[in-house]
């Protein structure tokens, strides 16, 4: 049985068709109710009140009626009305707020069935990995604009010097042990001018993996860590046309799908604005900038995609005190004082040329050959005695990669050439009777055969084991062999317990004094194998 609410009121309106009720319903507060059903019991007519709380219903048979009125959240009623013959009957009602009581919901995440997924899926990959999406690049805080080096503080264990950004310590280690790579292509020297910025525009990362601790076999040739630079996808989004402009660049990167889905290009750029807003006192004296551009393109090829990626770069800075070209500048010295230049410039380019295929069901192939290198030019000193450091290094690299997978585990296995080309010189120089010349320098051309194998796989449950073998060999050194292994065992869903172990050897350094203010300022690093 339905219980009334409130009293109907019923009414007799003007003239109308015979057997039609009408009115609008209202709830307690006197608001208008809409979505109430109206129902004539046993003879299938059914109707609505619409936003206001009006209804209608015709064509009904005069004589005595049962109609009730229901809806989520209020009382239902029912009332038995009588219609007469030749009027329509206006019948306006009251509904009662009901409150309806629903028991409590509780929600339980679950783990899957079984370690398996969550261990194969990436969750754990290696100690000390970390994947960083693109969002943490676009928040660095260092620069109060979006940096790619920079966003590296968020990682634990890495800790970036405040006064000199370039230098990135991992666990201790110095600047020189950290592989910096973009889509698997090695990037030297890749800041600008005093290190504020990263080489590499924002506009065109994707995301990066950083790599801390027993870093995988496929790695080598660093001690500290492994910093992994993703591209985007040009295929993917359609046409994107990002940029900003701030106080020290302007940037712009378009990327878009080529014609007939047959593949995609991104072009990224950036150039300084220093140049553009000089200061007065200085024109002629000082000049300052950098700039950089990214490209790549992607197309299908023999059922693989063939990925083409150039990152070039360029960096000046030079400044003068005393006379310039005949011309006096505010900043003078004492009558006597010898005039003083300063100057720095540095470049650096990486080309790469890489093709891979994943069938369905099959293994993964990739084959990868690359360009980088890095020269870098400093002058100081003064029209009587003047040093000069030049450094250059030049990378030519190969490589062969065949990855697979099954339920339980996954493998990698490949084979990596690389030729090495350094050159580091300091000259010094005094003018007078004699003129005295000083010079030093360091030269090495190795070539370096790596092959490795590597894989992880679930031998228990609860349980993920990583292990591979680098065997290499150097030209004039020797062979060498760097064993990575890394276990994590999982008691609970909240607790995981790793550990590893991993050996590798390091054939470039620095002979940068990190301590030194020209590192700080210039962002150079001379590397030497």
């Amino acid at each position: 049985m339905f219980e009334f609410a409130l009293i109907a009121v019923t009414a007799f309106g003007a003239p109308g068709g015979d057997g039609v009720v009408r009115g609008t319903i209202l709830s307690d507060q006197l608001e208008p109710v809409a979505g109430v059903q109206i129902e004539l019991p046993g003879q299938n007519r059914i109707t609505w009140s619409d936003a206001a709380g009006r209804y209608e219903l015709g064509g009904l048979e005069p004589g005595e009626h049962e109609i009730r009125f229901t809806r989520f959240a209020y009382d239902p009623l029912s009332l038995t009305v009588t219609i007469p013959t030749g009027h329509a009957l206006d019948l306006d009602v009251r509904l009662r707020t009901r409150f309806v009581v629903q028991p409590g919901i509780s929600v339980f995440a679950a783990m899957a069935e079984g370690p398996r997924p969550t261990f194969l899926s990436g969750g754990l990959p290696e100690v000390g990995s970390r994947e960083i999406p693109v969002e943490v690049v676009w928040s660095s805080p260092l620069v109060g604009q979006p940096d790619v080096l920079s966003s590296l503080r968020t990682v634990p264990g890495i800790a970036l010097a405040e006064e000199s950004p370039t230098q990135i310590h991992v666990r201790g280690g110095s600047a020189d042990q950290n592989l910096v790579l973009l889509d698997g292509a090695p990037v030297y020297n890749g800041y600008h001018n005093s290190g504020i910025l990263s080489a590499v525009s924002p506009d065109a990362i994707s995301g990066m993996v950083v790599h801390t601790g027993v870093v995988p076999a496929r790695h080598g040739g660093r001690l500290s860590s492994v910093v992994d630079l993703r591209t985007r996808v040009p295929t993917e989004e359609g046409v994107r046309v990002r940029g900003g402009a701030g106080v020290p660049d302007v940037r712009l990167a378009v990327q878009a799908p080529l014609p007939g889905e047959s593949g995609g290009v991104l072009l990224a750029g950036r150039r300084t604005t220093y140049d553009l807003v000089r200061r007065g006192y200085a024109r002629g004296s000082e000049d300052s900038g950098f700039e950089d551009v990214l490209g790549k393109l992607e197309l299908g090829l023999l059922g693989g995609t063939l990925s083409v990626i150039a990152l070039h770069t360029d960096n000046w800075l030079s400044s003068s005190a005393g006379s310039v070209d005949g011309e006096d500048v505010p900043i003078r010295f004492p009558e006597g004082f010898p005039d003083l230049h300063n100057s720095v410039g540095w470049s650096s380019g990486t080309d790469a040329l890489t093709w891979s295929r994943s069938p369905e069901g099959g293994p993964e192939v990739l084959f990868r050959l690359f360009r980088a290198a890095s020269r870098s030019n400093l002058e100081w000193g003064s029209l009587d005695e003047g040093h000069r450091l030049h450094s250059r290094l030049v990378h030519w690299g190969g490589s062969g990669e065949l990855a697979w997978k099954s339920a339980s585990s996954e493998g990698r296995a490949g084979v990596a050439v690389d030729r090495l080309s350094t050159d580091y010189r300091t000259t010094s120089s005094v003018t007078g009777t004699p003129s005295v010349a000083e010079s030093y320098g360091l030269t090495a051309r190795p070539t370096i055969v790596a092959s490795y194998v590597e894989r992880r796989w679930i031998p228990r449950d609860n349980w993920l084991v990583n292990g591979g073998l680098r065997a290499i060999h150097v030209e004039g050194d020797g062979p060498g062999l760097e064993p990575r292994f890394s276990a994590h065992y999982r008691p609970s869903e909240r607790v995981t317990v790793s550990g590893g172990f991993g050996r590798i050897h390091q054939v470039l350094q620095s002979l940068t004094n990190e301590e030194s203010l020209l590192n700080a300022a210039y962002a150079v690093e001379p590397l030497v194998a």
